[in-house]
């Protein structure tokens, strides 16, 4: 049984709010292992993978996606992004399935079959999660 903290609603609410302005017409690579800040300017293109797009959207380094899934899951309450990857493969009601612990590396964490897919995907599972963990108090 899972004994460690939990997405702080408020705060994942935020960055997901970021997240949202700026995933139009994009897409994520979760095979990518770069991020290009550029790729914003063209509607084809793709910054990277999650941890790439949760770098832009909290404004930090755009140079390591990494550094972007660490301070994510800071943010919202975990002590790193290894401890959020637990809670969400321990977790898989709040979490939508049970492929949570692959959130920065597979795109079956975000119920697809592919590894690239449009961005909105993002933005649309972590409302989910919001969604999930209001109903659960």
């Amino acid at each position: 049984m899972y004994t460690g903290p939990t997405p702080k609603v408020k705060k994942l609410t935020e960055i997901i709010g970021e997240l949202k302005k700026i995933v139009e017409n994009h897409k994520v690579d979760m095979g990518s292992g770069t991020i290009d800040p550029n790729a914003l300017n063209n509607p084809c293109g793709t910054p990277g993978c999650h941890g790439g797009w949760l770098a832009l959207a909290m404004k930090t380094s755009t140079a390591d996606w990494e550094l972007g899934a660490e301070q994510f899951a800071k943010f919202i309450g975990f002590k790193s992004r290894q401890q959020l990857k637990d809670w969400a493969g321990m977790n898989p009601n709040d979490w939508g399935n049970k492929h949570g612990a692959s959130m920065f590396y597979s795109g079956q964490a975000f119920g697809r079959n592919s590894d690239i897919f449009p961005a909105q995907v993002l933005v649309d599972h972590w409302e989910g999660v919001i969604d999930r963990l209001l109903a659960v108090g």
